[in-house]
């Protein structure tokens, strides 16, 4: 979500939407009771104000980074290419800003997500790839056509790792102000990595160094391991942290409940319920 009153869906319609959140402005009435009383239970509703597109194609995934106070930068998987639109919520709406193509069309992405606003990591069924802000090296004649910004920027592809008989989601966090994960970092991700059976699970992060868009290489790190009780069956995963996680002992390892590194607990729920 970009912020309080802005949220970006995808869905199977074959459209992107942005959306706002508006208050529901009571009806005219000429009763100061019944005016009193509709303004105490006002109510807010979700209203799309874009409805987007690309090659009459179905988005699987949609993430935003923010560029500014009013303008942010949109990216919308379809099958193995990734879409990128600018959005402003001044009035200026979307604008198609750019492609991202894969080398392997036949690998279709799973997951999008922005690590700040210059790196963008795509989840394929068999690759990793991250993508990178740069400066644009030279001008072809069509760039008269684009804008500055356009023009003065694009993305490379600048990091690629191989996928070997396992499926890789993006762990969600939810952070406490004492521990690991207490501030949700811009050059940070939480990974699990799955076997074919869906048995084993691997947790892994992702980290970039920080320094803005100097092009570093992604650190991936395995931190635990995990065994599945239900491998038949999806599933999704949340990473909550512990509060005063520093002053923890660590509880004991099993399939539902686990700490690493003294700091972090996982929930994570399939078809037969919630597990922690």
């Amino acid at each position: 979500m970009p912020n309080e009153d802005r949220l970006v869906t995808c869905g199977s319609d074959g459209c992107f939407k942005t959306w706002t959140l508006v208050e529901n402005k009571p009806q005219a009435s000429n009763s100061s009771a019944t005016t009193a009383d509709s303004a105490s239970s006002s109510s807010m509703s979700w209203i799309y104000d874009t409805c987007n597109g690309y090659r009459d194609l179905t988005p699987v995934d949609v993430d935003f980074a923010r560029l500014d106070e009013s303008n942010m930068l949109v990216a919308v998987a379809f099958n193995s290419t990734i879409a990128l639109w600018t959005y402003s919520s001044t009035g200026g709406g979307v604008e198609f800003h750019d492609e991202l193509f894969n080398c392997d069309k036949s690998d279709m992405i799973r997951q999008v997500k922005f690590l700040g606003s210059d790196n963008l990591l795509a989840i394929h069924g068999s690759y990793l790839n991250l993508w990178q802000r740069a400066s644009r090296a030279k001008r072809a004649p069509s760039d008269d056509e684009l804008t500055s910004k356009q023009r003065d920027e694009e993305f490379n592809c600048t990091w690629c790792k191989e996928i070997k008989n396992e499926t890789v989601s993006i762990c969600s966090v939810v952070a406490n102000d004492s521990n690991l994960w207490s501030k949700q970092s811009s050059n940070q991700l939480l990974l699990t990595f799955s076997g074919e059976q869906a048995s084993q699970i691997r947790l892994a992060t992702f980290e970039l160094e920080s320094g803005g868009k100097s092009r570093t290489t992604p650190k991936l790190t395995f931190i635990h391991e995990l065994v599945n009780s239900n491998p038949n069956g999806a599933t999704h995963f949340v990473c909550i942290g512990k509060p005063n996680s520093d002053d923890l002992e660590q509880p004991n390892n099993d399939a539902h409940v686990f700490s690493f590194k003294n700091h972090t607990n996982l929930i994570y729920c399939d078809n037969k319920g919630v597990r922690y």
